[in-house]
């Protein structure tokens, strides 16, 4: 027969792997999805163009974008900035944009840009998968279906995952941890999502609460991430938040420097080619 490619052969290698670990653990697997999820099929936008994009619509906002990138430290940190200038323009020009529920006394200030990146992300990513034309992508989808996941965790505030797994239930935010044990057909939804804004994890006072709540989370889903394959999918190498929660995992089983067998970081790289040889494991720094 025709030689197999460089690429070709490292994807049959790591099929071989993936089968082996699914059969020894005889379960199903459990998708952690990042934005790449929603940038790939849905409209979805990185974290960095959804605060471009609210920063441009918001006229007390008068430098661009790239500004905050220089005098911020991260995102989070521009999301904190934010927070006081979203609040002043709702009270003022932009109080047509904003949700009347918001001008009440109960409301906290960081709500109202919550609110108003939740009612940018629904304008913006897809409400149906009919609305995904192109047919690599609609088979691409049905093979995510097939997968049927155990469950889904994602850091993501849209809805691709719903529209993906009709049948899953979305568990949001805090509900998590006092989500039952059970944990099957569940998407996870841990920073949040825009049917449920003030869950959403914005700026870092945010971050800052999450982090203290994460140690639950974590330990709820070490059993999880111990007994079944676990796909890493739609965040790049480094990602920050698929980092906080495996280090948590790492601290609680004191793994050291082993490789772990059955986890499988799907990593997108448009320079791929039939040549291609990708490294076999993705060293993370915990």
């Amino acid at each position: 027969g025709a030689q197999l490619s460089k690429y070709q052969d490292y994807i049959l290698e790591k099929t071989a792997i993936i089968k082996k670990c699914m059969s020894d653990l005889g379960c199903q697997p459990i998708i952690f999805a990042g934005a790449g999820l929603t940038l790939r099929y849905g409209h979805g936008m990185s974290w960095s163009k959804l605060l471009s994009d609210i920063c441009s619509e918001n006229e007390l906002i008068t430098f661009d974008f790239a500004y905050y990138q220089q005098t911020c430290n991260d995102l989070l940190d521009i999301g904190e900035l934010f927070v006081p200038l979203f609040h002043q323009w709702a009270w003022g020009s932009g109080k047509s944009r904003f949700d009347s529920s918001l001008f009440t006394s109960k409301a906290e200030r960081s709500e109202f840009i919550k609110s108003y990146v939740a009612q940018h992300i629904e304008k913006k990513v897809i409400s149906s998968l009919d609305e995904i034309k192109n047919i690599d992508l609609q088979k691409e989808i049905t093979l995510l279906q097939q997968i049927q996941p155990h469950s889904i965790i994602t850091t993501n505030y849209d809805k691709l995952c719903e529209l993906v797994f009709k049948e899953y239930t979305p568990v949001i935010g805090q509900k998590i941890i006092k989500a039952s044990s059970v944990m099957i057909g569940e998407i996870f939804k841990i920073h949040g999502c825009v049917s449920d804004y003030r869950e959403i994890v914005l700026t870092k006072n945010d971050y800052d609460k999450w982090t203290s709540r994460k140690k639950y989370l974590s330990a709820k889903l070490l059993t999880f991430f111990l007994e079944h394959p676990l796909i890493i999918i739609g965040y790049s190498a480094q990602d920050p938040n698929v980092l906080a929660i495996l280090r948590d995992i790492d601290e609680i089983l004191l793994n050291g420097d082993k490789v772990v067998p059955n986890i499988f970081y799907v990593i997108f790289n448009p320079d791929i080619d039939n040549n291609s040889i990708p490294s076999q494991e993705v060293i993370l720094n915990l």
